[in-house]
């Protein structure tokens, strides 16, 4: 990882699942930003309980959202204080970089 950033790249933890994140120990691994992923099934795991502690105990600044394809993860994400966001949703309503 020190070599990565030695070159000027970041490490980015990918493909976490809020059914996972209550028991990993993401404050032991080295990384820049970590992508949860938020499909339109799950929104309701973060309404409360132990998934929604995970989430608030991570620096919110380095946390992203990914399969953001409704307007309901980003609703919540807001309102949790994040704000960086990847998904369909955006795509559909911001455009693309290609557009």
């Amino acid at each position: 990882i020190q070599r990565l950033r030695g070159h000027g790249l970041g490490v980015i933890i990918d493909g976490v699942t809020l059914e996972f994140l209550p028991y990993a120990r993401v404050d032991k691994l080295a990384h820049d930003y970590m992508k949860i992923m938020l499909p339109r099934g799950t929104v309701q795991l973060l309404e409360s309980g132990s998934r929604i502690r995970a989430v608030r105990k991570l620096p919110l600044e380095r946390v992203i959202l990914s399969q953001c394809d409704h307007e309901s993860a980003i609703r919540i994400g807001s309102a949790l204080g994040i704000r960086l966001y990847q998904g369909w949703h955006l795509d559909q309503y911001h455009g693309t970089p290609d557009s």
